[in-house]
């Protein structure tokens, strides 16, 4: 399966072409993305998410990521 990952930058996010989700899991999360691009927020790149999720965690890292 191949699925395009965009960049977030200050252009349009491209919308995964033809992508339909095998699971109720991945309706979820691809509803939960389109609603967020939906208000013109850009997505987090991989190390935004990482450093949030320590921050979340108290500043505590898990070295398992």
């Amino acid at each position: 399966m191949s699925l395009e990952i965009e960049k977030a930058s200050s252009v349009e996010p491209a919308q995964p072409l033809n992508y339909k989700p095998r699971t109720l899991l991945g309706e979820k999360l691809l509803a939960l993305r389109r609603d967020i691009l939906a208000t013109g927020a850009r997505l987090l790149e991989q190390d935004e998410v990482e450093k949030e999720i320590v921050e979340r965690r108290g500043g505590h890292p898990d070295k398992t990521l």
